[in-house]
């Protein structure tokens, strides 16, 4: 590597009358826009061009903004409806565990009875819980997300 890089040196170091004297160069910039606008300049160019294309962009974005926020609000209350019946569901199934087994201890049969009872008892309370924890989880990942941005 270092012969590869001697051998360099060299031929840009000789002067060399048949080397072309001026030398062109190709320069490409490129730009990113975080923004759902294009850049100023871009808008200035495109009215320029079509009058009356900002103000049509300008409305495109605007009904494009309320159709998610309206998406947003059905997918949310469809959430909540879900997760109302997912709990009436739970209280019922638990119910009826809770009676199975008390029906059973009622019956003789109480090692069948009190593994009944408690396994309802800890499903419930796992449900809870567990619906606790991954509810405050996406609320962190939300906030996370929403202070990464600002930054």
């Amino acid at each position: 590597m270092r012969q590869r890089q001697a051998k360099r040196r060299r031929t840009l170091d000789r002067d060399d009358a048949s080397a072309p004297q001026n030398i062109n160069a190709l320069v490409n910039s490129y730009s990113i826009n975080n923004s759902i606008l294009p850049r100023p300049e871009d808008l200035e160019r495109i009215e320029a061009l079509s009058p009356g294309a900002t103000t049509k962009i300008v409305g495109l974005l605007e009904e494009q903004t309320h159709h998610r926020q309206e998406l947003e609000k059905f997918v949310i209350a469809g959430d909540s409806r879900r997760a109302d019946k997912g709990q009436t569901y739970a209280f019922i199934l638990g119910m009826v565990g809770l009676l199975g087994g008390f029906t059973l201890i009622a019956l003789g049969k109480e090692g069948l009875g009190i593994a009944a009872v408690i396994t309802a008892i800890g499903t419930l309370l796992t449900a809870f819980f567990g619906g606790n924890a991954l509810r405050k989880g996406e609320r962190q990942k939300k906030q996370n997300r929403v202070v990464n941005k600002k930054l």
